[in-house]
């Protein structure tokens, strides 16, 4: 049900994101033919609407003498009778919406004189395999996305890309056949398809979007000689193996981990990869984006010489500690993202890092946390926010402000502030509620006396302990 709530949502907004341009018809009034509705011009129609209540629908080729054309937008949209459509080999475009959620429609034809495909035209229809013919230059956003019966969809249309969410929330998708013309695989082309446990992409592909597999059945994927750019994999939690093309130039694999082919990036770590350990190269100096994500083998990550690590990295993975070391200079936001099993988080010495908003927010198992010396005052707002375990920070030598750290968090209830500070936020120590700000009952703060430490513990009355 969520899954039909959240499409249903997004079509307006994607139907005007994803304006594929659709054919403008000259139009005359509409005009009523038997069961149908359509509007002509020049000889040709478009069908706009269907009254009938027939389990089988034969689409005519012709209304009054008009060739028909085209299928309007939403024609049959949520029909709960069709279960059989024939679509007559004078259409050339099947309209946004057309089929939408018609969920008894298991057999339909695409004629070879089909061109246009457009936005959710077969979306959440039970449909059981797609054939897309070569007549066909455009598919639009979602065109066959939630059809859960849907098992196989042949593209014989040379497309140089899948298109936007083609397969979306297809979750029995099991075989996927596509031209040699494909050269990109967009966002969300075959995410939840939870069946789909390999697939083949032609050797011309260059480009795999960020969430293209995300959640998907993806067990093992090799990566071909001309890809150059690879986001799509982050979320394939099933995903155990990769290989590389020995040909190319961009990628390399190495102990079952997916680097740049110089290996100075980190780009991907399979989710399944049966490791718990695992020890960066030293030779690594980035890790890219996603990298871990969903990971639930890996306990623990020595970074070594990493200098950047990019955002969502580590997100909802099952490590138990982290250690940064001084060469990291940048974590990018929600890089530690529900992590519900670290339960500590400390920093080598380093006067230069920079930390993104909300890093370790929501690791639910979180008790002590180091606070590091920044780049500057706009890095780290809520970097510990939501944590509810969270019950010590320690801030380290150097840091100058001390932002509100942990907005959320019962639990905090103590923090270490060195001399070296000179700002602290107002709220700290607080719990604000959307109405009224509270002081957290036994929040203590430790430094030295006469610091800023000191005289915001009692201006605010808070307990203070010289160290």
């Amino acid at each position: 049900m969520k899954k039909v709530i959240s499409i249903i949502i997004t079509v307006t907004l994607l139907l005007s994101v994803f304006s594929v341009g659709a054919v403008a018809h000259a139009v005359s009034a509409e005009k009523t033919s038997g069961d149908y509705k359509y509007t002509a011009d020049g000889g040709k129609a478009e069908i706009t609407g269907y009254t009938g209540n027939e389990t089988e629908v034969n689409i005519p080729a012709d209304l009054d003498g008009n060739t028909v054309t085209a299928l309007g937008e939403d024609l049959f949209n949520n029909n709960h009778n069709i279960e059989k459509v024939t679509i007559p080999d004078t259409i050339t475009e099947i309209g946004n919406c057309a089929f939408f959620y018609c969920d008894k429609l298991s057999k339909v034809n695409i004629p070879d004189s089909v061109q246009r495909i457009m936005n959710f035209a077969f979306c959440g229809t039970k449909i059981t395999e797609a054939v897309i013919p070569k007549s066909v230059t455009l598919i639009g956003a979602d065109a066959f996305a939630n059809c859960l019966s849907l098992r196989k969809i042949t593209i014989k249309a040379e497309l140089n890309s899948v298109p936007y969410g083609i397969c979306n929330c297809c979750e029995n998708l099991e075989e996927v056949n596509l031209p040699d013309s494909i050269a990109t695989v967009n966002q969300y082309a075959f995410s939840e398809c939870k069946s789909l446990k390999s697939i083949i992409l032609p050797e011309d592909t260059e480009i795999i979007k960020n969430t293209a597999f995300s959640d998907s059945g993806l067990e093992k994927f090799n990566i071909g000689k001309n890809i150059s750019v690879i986001k799509g994999l982050i979320g394939a939690k099933k995903l155990s193996e990769i290989t590389v093309d020995k040909d190319n130039k961009n990628f390399s694999v190495k102990n079952g981990i997916l680097y740049s082919k110089d290996k100075t990036k980190l780009v991907f770590v399979p989710s399944l990869l049966n490791r718990k350990k695992l020890t960066v190269s030293k030779n690594v100096k980035r890790i890219k984006s996603g990298a871990f994500c969903y990971n639930k083998k890996l306990e623990e990550v020595k970074l070594n010489k990493v200098s950047t690590i990019e955002g969502s990295n580590f997100r909802y993975c099952n490590i138990k500690k982290v250690v940064i070391p001084k060469s990291v200079k940048t974590i990018n936001g929600g890089c530690f993202y529900s992590c519900n099993k670290l339960k500590s988080v400390k920093f080598d010495r380093n006067k230069s890092m920079c930390i993104w908003d909300y890093c370790f927010m929501d690791c639910k198992k979180l008790k002590y946390a180091e606070y590091p010396v920044l780049k500057n005052k706009y890095c780290g707002e809520g970097i510990f926010d939501e944590c509810p375990a969270l019950k010590k920070i320690k801030v380290k030598s150097g840091v100058k402000i001390v932002p509100w750290l942990a907005y959320g968090n019962k639990a905090f209830k103590e923090i270490i502030i060195p001399k070296s500070v000179k700002k602290i936020d107002k709220n700290l120590g607080y719990h604000y509620n959307g109405k009224k700000k509270t002081a957290v009952k036994g929040f203590t703060i430790k430094g030295k006396k006469n610091s800023t430490a000191y005289k915001y513990a009692k201006k605010n009355k808070f307990k203070f302990v010289a160290v």
